[in-house]
């Protein structure tokens, strides 16, 4: 009798430690409804060389890549995705940066916190943003008008939001929190990690550590917030050496690319087990969750790096090629 008790006492720690396991391995999913879309695959648009490069960063219709030489020196190519051609290449000095944008031969890019321009031609920079607001990401409506994610101390809080500058003056647009102590700025800057995307009628960012979504028109005025199905926690943040770090374990990977349509996001998810790419579309106006469809790619999702969109052209950079959808 003592044996049998001891084998069924073995068999349920077993069955809890496999049940165990496999939650800890595959956190956060969720059932998805599967179903036939109206988007249509068509051939690789860019030349493979870029592939070659470091970063990438799509505005509108350019596509920039540059790939650090030494210390300050950058090796930058401009493409162009409608007409599958090079606009420029060229080497150019900045401070190791984050660059956000490309317009108008100038980078536009954030350097401790500060959002700042840089002529492509002349090399001449310029702060944009003002001391005391502190910018973890940006777009620029226009060559003067930016909407931007960052944290501004405001009587006597530090408000973490959407701003909008103009000429060294921000507006705040949609707060997310407040917080009185000021490791909130660093906190927040891995915290709310992502990126800015624009369609027709809507400019959107979207959180790559967070199951959120932020939607504005294109004038910057605060629309919707979508909150992703994966429903991940918040990620816990730990001071070490002097460097905020995520905490491995507790911090999950969520959005990694997204495309608007007809009043629909399309949000490539992260915590996904399908053998292809699967995209989850969501209503801007409601909110919620519709449907998913998949696209006929020998990869899944963890094999994307990020997504663009120009008009009804969505471009999928993967770690080893590029593939484009047109929006029918």
């Amino acid at each position: 009798m003592k044996l049998k008790y001891i084998i069924a006492l073995i068999a349920l720690s077993c069955i809890v430690i496999i049940y165990n396991s496999q939650g800890k391995s595959k956190p956060y999913l969720f059932t998805r409804k599967i179903v036939q879309d109206s988007v249509t695959k068509i051939h690789s648009i860019i030349d493979k060389n870029i592939k070659e490069h470091e970063f990438l960063y799509a505005h509108e219709d350019t596509l920039l890549s540059y790939k650090q030489q030494h210390d300050s020196l950058f090796l930058l190519d401009l493409y162009s995705l409608t007409g599958d051609s090079f606009i420029k290449h060229t080497e150019i000095e900045l401070p190791i940066p984050q660059i956000v944008a490309t317009k108008q031969n100038s980078i536009f890019y954030i350097n401790k916190f500060q959002l700042c321009k840089q002529d492509i031609n002349d090399g001449e920079r310029l702060q944009l943003s003002p001391n005391d607001c502190y910018i973890y990401n940006s777009y620029p409506i226009n060559m003067n008008l930016h909407i931007c994610l960052g944290t501004k101390l405001m009587d006597g809080q530090y408000i973490t939001g959407f701003y909008l500058l103009e000429n060294k003056n921000v507006r705040l647009v949609k707060q997310i929190e407040s917080n009185k102590d000021t490791t909130s700025i660093y906190m927040n800057s891995l915290a709310y990690s992502g990126s800015f995307t624009k369609s027709k009628k809507y400019i959107s960012y979207y959180c790559n550590k967070m199951s959120h979504i932020y939607i504005f028109n294109l004038d910057a005025q605060y629309i919707a917030h979508v909150r992703t199905k994966e429903n991940v926690p918040e990620p816990e943040i730990f001071l070490f050496n002097g460097i905020y770090l995520y905490k491995r374990g507790h911090t999950f990977q969520t959005n990694i690319g997204m495309y608007e349509q007809d009043d629909y996001i399309h949000v490539l998810s992260y915590r996904t087990e399908h053998s292809q790419i699967i995209l989850d579309k969501y209503s801007i106006k409601s909110g919620k969750y519709t449907n998913s469809y998949t696209i006929n790619e020998n990869c899944n999702n963890k094999f994307v790096n990020s997504v663009f969109q120009y008009n009804s052209l969505i471009v999928i950079n993967l770690q080893d090629r590029f593939i484009s959808l047109q929006l029918l």
